[in-house]
């Protein structure tokens, strides 16, 4: 009888631990980072380095991609030259992708917005709001005037946009939008932008140097070498790509400044994106 006992303790001290892993492996999913490399999309652990590619239905260019503020979808972009873009969205938790309806307004710097539900992008120089549900029903937040306009994100709690624009010189700026009153506001020279969590603060490149931003008082600290920064979800690492070497993801811990190559993929990684909480599984 003892036993026997003695077993079923072993049994259901194993049964425990296999749903403990199980749990556990589910959580170190969520932690990643998806980017784009030559003409496929990968997702990259943040903690184990583990590499998986996307299967997508295309072989074409891919541009900007970006999760949903919920954590439960991804957009990617497609370019086909010469001048054709395609948006799709990839669900982790559903199979396939689901391809936007054609629209006359697809763009290539689509992000979701604070619910998950909506996209903002741009489009011949202004900035336009649209369903998921519904992409031809689309609102104008506001134009840019002489500016070319590229979108890069939103800020945490959906208030306002940063916009990237190119002025007659040939000058990068970043601008702020407010998406109530669509004001534009210039804000720094660069061309990257990422809020943190908090939203108090944004890394930005310029030059192949990655700045901090305060975003109340405006003023920037440079932080490392690279391009293209990226917040953590905990607010204490930026994903960036390498300024030397445009193969590698690097991490950079903001509190001591160690950093840590994550990727060197053997295509140029152009865009990347660090995936928020799942917030609502499906």
């Amino acid at each position: 009888m003892q036993r026997r006992r003695a077993i079923l303790r072993l049994y259901l001290i194993i049964a425990l631990l296999l749903g403990a892993m199980m749990l556990v492996g589910r959580l170190l999913a969520d932690d990643e980072i998806a980017f784009t490399s030559g003409d496929r999309v990968y997702r990259v652990d943040v903690r184990t380095h583990c590499i998986a590619p996307l299967n997508l239905p295309t072989r074409s260019q891919l541009r900007a991609l970006g999760w949903s503020p919920d954590g439960t979808a991804l957009l990617i972009q497609e370019y086909e030259p010469p001048a054709i873009n395609n948006v799709m969205i990839y669900r982790p938790r559903q199979p396939g992708w689901q391809r936007l309806a054609p629209s006359l307004r697809a763009s290539a710097d689509m992000r979701f917005a604070a619910d998950s539900v909506h996209v903002y992008f741009t489009d011949s120089r202004s900035l336009f709001r649209a369903s998921l549900d519904d992409m031809t029903d689309w609102q104008r937040i506001y134009s840019f005037g002489e500016v070319l306009t590229y979108l890069l994100a939103l800020s945490p709690d959906g208030r306002e946009a940063a916009i990237l624009g190119t002025e007659e010189q040939g000058t990068y700026h970043v601008y702020r939008v407010d998406l109530a009153t669509g004001s534009m506001t210039p804000d720094v020279t660069g061309d990257s932008f990422s809020w943190s969590p908090d939203g108090r603060q944004a890394a930005y490149s310029d030059l192949k140097r990655i700045y901090l931003l305060d975003t109340r008082t405006q003023i920037s600290t440079f932080v490392t070498a690279g391009y293209a920064p990226v917040w953590s979800p905990d607010g204490e690492w930026i994903a960036l790509l390498s300024p030397t070497d445009p193969h590698e993801l690097v991490l950079h811990h903001l509190a001591d400044g160690h950093e840590v190559t994550l990727v060197h993929a053997r295509a140029v990684i152009r865009t990347l994106a660090w995936r928020p909480p799942v917030r609502g599984r499906t």
